[in-house]
């Protein structure tokens, strides 16, 4: 049989192209809700870590004075770059000389900040000196009173929450289109269609 007979006619080259385009939407939709979903699930561990800490340094951590603060900023994504680590000397009552500490739920912008250490930008909170609660330790770490009365409020908690239930329900809505499309292509494809084709394979 020569080769035009098997030339898809003009109506099944639409019908494919249409199949390729619902195809490409589909794992462009399911792949948006996963990446969706997982940046909802990673900051609501975050926030929730925060909040815990929060309410623990509100309940036993001791007020301090901090300066010299430092924030390590690492690439994100499309170009950005996003904060990795925050810390600062902070004069510990009873500790003498100022310890290193961890400081977190830091909120500072770091926008035009390249990958690596910097000080804290001028005119932000952790600019100079400023108060903080710290609980001490062996690794002892530390929130910024304004920091920590915004993590008590659960704000952020709330908006990670949100964007979570977004991505999954997003990815389910469209893993069941995508299911619907997948059983309907099964139930329109002809009888036996594929053992003729892994016949043709065979035969080639």
């Amino acid at each position: 049989m020569s080769r035009a007979a098997h030339r898809a006619s003009p109506a099944e080259r639409r019908r494919r192209r249409r199949a390729r385009w619902l195809d490409t939407w589909l794992r462009t939709a399911l792949g948006i809700g996963v990446l969706v979903g997982v940046v909802g699930g990673v900051e609501l561990s975050s926030t929730v870590r925060d909040l815990g800490l929060a309410r623990e340094l509100s309940a036993t951590g001791s007020s301090a004075t901090a300066h010299d603060a430092r924030i390590r900023v690492e690439p994100g994504g499309r170009g950005t770059t996003m904060l990795d680590r925050a810390e600062a000397v902070v004069e510990i009552p009873g500790e003498g000389a100022g310890v290193v500490t961890r400081l977190r739920s830091v909120d500072v912008d770091t926008t035009g900040l390249g990958r690596g250490w910097h000080d804290a930008p001028p005119a932000s909170s952790y600019d100079g000196t400023f108060d903080v609660v710290v609980a001490p330790g062996e690794r002892p770490v530390a929130m910024e009173v304004g920091d920590l009365e915004q993590a008590l409020r659960g704000n952020a908690v709330d908006e990670a929450r949100t964007v979570l239930v977004v991505g999954v329900c997003w990815t389910a809505f469209w893993g069941l289109v995508a299911g619907a499309v997948v059983r309907a292509r099964s139930r329109d494809r002809p009888p036996g269609s594929g053992g003729r084709i892994r016949r043709r394979v065979m035969s080639r």
